[in-house]
């Protein structure tokens, strides 16, 4: 946290993911930012950090994330990457290391997903998440070690869960099952289970 200037008192939620494409948003960021005005109705301390493009002038049709704030009231608790970064790039190798660790819980809730790298990134850092059942996510993330996997409307009771994860266990299970050198050879045995006949 002190690499990114953050308070060590505050509770942040945090998102990595792109915003484009107007709504239906498939990343579900409408859905998301009202469920954390929820959340964060009775905690002071509770922020939600962004790293996306907040889309304030319409770019690539993203859903406006600051109007949003505003409607709900909650545009002193949204925090925003470097937005020229964001779009031209730039961060620094460490900087998203550094966000994943400063983060309490990584929220990867959305409508539709594929294999979503940063629930990967942030097990590794130790980091819990929040997604929903879609797509790989149930393989990706070990209910109630790793992270919680939900229904959209749960995400503000899955947060007030999120103390229960041991960012210990989190990483270490995360590492277990992810690591490059584990993924490397459970990729030579499915390809040599195909070669040879096998059934995959």
């Amino acid at each position: 946290r002190k690499f990114l200037g953050l308070p060590d008192d505050w509770f942040i939620v945090g998102t990595v993911a792109v915003n484009r494409g107007g709504i239906p948003s498939r990343k579900a960021w409408p859905q998301n930012i009202e469920a954390f005005a929820l959340f964060a109705r009775d905690k002071p301390n509770a922020r939600y950090f962004l790293h996306t493009d907040i889309a304030a002038d319409g770019y690539e049709q993203g859903v406006n994330i600051p109007l949003i704030a505003a409607q709900l009231g909650i545009s002193d608790k949204l925090l925003f990457c470097d937005q020229e970064r964001y779009r031209r790039g730039g961060f620094p190798e460490e900087y998203l290391r550094a966000f994943y660790c400063a983060i309490n819980v990584l929220n990867a809730v959305s409508l539709g997903e594929g294999f979503g790298i940063p629930q990967l990134e942030a097990q590794g850092c130790g980091t819990p998440v929040i997604a929903t059942r879609i797509g790989s996510t149930p393989e990706v993330i070990e209910h109630g070690v790793t992270g919680f996997v939900i229904e959209t409307a749960f995400l503000k009771s899955a947060c007030d869960r999120i103390g229960r994860i041991s960012p210990e266990k989190c990483r270490s299970e995360a590492v277990r099952r992810f690591d490059r050198k584990v993924m490397a050879a459970n990729y030579v045995t499915l390809y040599q289970g195909i070669l040879g006949g096998g059934s995959w």
